[in-house]
């Protein structure tokens, strides 16, 4: 994320998705496989310790990953096709750059449901 921010020590509640760990946590604690956004990996792969996997984070530098298993996902006509080829049961979006017709496609899929959100991030559950 660009921009100024504040130096320090510790976990910032300013950009990362605490509510949405918290509510994962408590409501989902076994989601299944997770597609994350790239901004918010490091933070879930590290909250999350291995207990629930994490689909993509800052650490990945594979451009051929990156180019075809992550952004497919953006794309309404391979959407469907990868949510099953890696059985994604929850999606955990970033509310600093993610695309809108993203978050609008998953909205309107009838095979999720919007279960989370805050000034943050976002939460879908697969039906």
């Amino acid at each position: 994320m660009s921009g100024p921010r504040k130096f320090g020590i510790g976990e910032s509640n300013e950009f990362m998705p605490q509510g949405a760990v918290e509510f994962i946590n408590k409501k989902f604690p076994r989601p299944g496989n997770v597609f994350n956004t790239h901004f918010l990996g490091n933070y879930l792969a590290w909250k999350w310790d291995g207990k629930i996997k994490v689909f993509y984070h800052g650490f990945v530098t594979d451009t051929n990953f990156y180019v075809n298993e992550y952004l497919p996902f953006f794309q309404y006509k391979t959407f469907n096709e990868y949510v099953k080829k890696y059985d994604i049961k929850c999606i955990i979006v970033d509310a600093y750059s993610v695309d809108v017709a993203f978050i609008q496609m998953v909205r309107t899929n009838p095979s999720w449901t919007f279960v989370y959100e805050d000034s943050k991030s976002a939460v879908f559950i697969r039906n």
